[in-house]
């Protein structure tokens, strides 16, 4: 299990455009960071459903979305590393449902319970390719974003 350091309130980590992940509800959502305000707040657009929203969170809520992919745990399987509780924990079994919950065991013997259309932060395995020395992430959203041709 790797520690993840929880946000400093004092220092402001993120920056206008910067994608990022959102807790809403004991889910996480894609986000963008659209300003930075005093006292540990954070301005950021994301969508509930195709409703694009805006809103002020405590920085707590909001984490870096580079490294990190967001999945259902319908799709962890195992070896997958998950991002909970400020750790980094690997999933030692495919979950399965008890109770309309989702049970994901972790191979330190934890688990924990998720709603069915919960998303979790995985670690983003893809981030060791690179393509022309790009990580493959970024040189997909180049790609999709019309900044490299292919």
């Amino acid at each position: 299990m790797t520690y993840i350091p929880p946000l400093s309130a004092a220092a402001a980590p993120f920056a206008p455009q910067q994608q990022v992940h959102l807790n809403i509800g004991a889910t996480w959502l894609p986000a963008t960071v659209l300003q930075t305000l005093t006292g540990g707040r954070v301005v950021v657009s994301y969508l509930i459903g195709a409703v694009p929203t805006t809103a002020a969170v405590a920085d707590w809520l909001v984490r870096p979305a580079h490294g990190y992919d967001l999945r259902t745990a319908a799709m962890l399987a195992s070896g997958a590393e998950v991002a909970f509780a400020d750790a980094i924990h690997t999933v030692a079994a495919a979950p399965w449902m008890r109770r309309g919950q989702w049970v994901v065991p972790y191979t330190n013997g934890e688990s924990s319970l998720l709603q069915p259309h919960a998303k979790v932060r995985v670690v983003d395995d893809r981030a060791a390719v690179t393509v022309d020395g790009i990580p493959l992430p970024q040189a997909l959203d180049l790609l999709n974003g019309g900044q490299v041709t292919p």
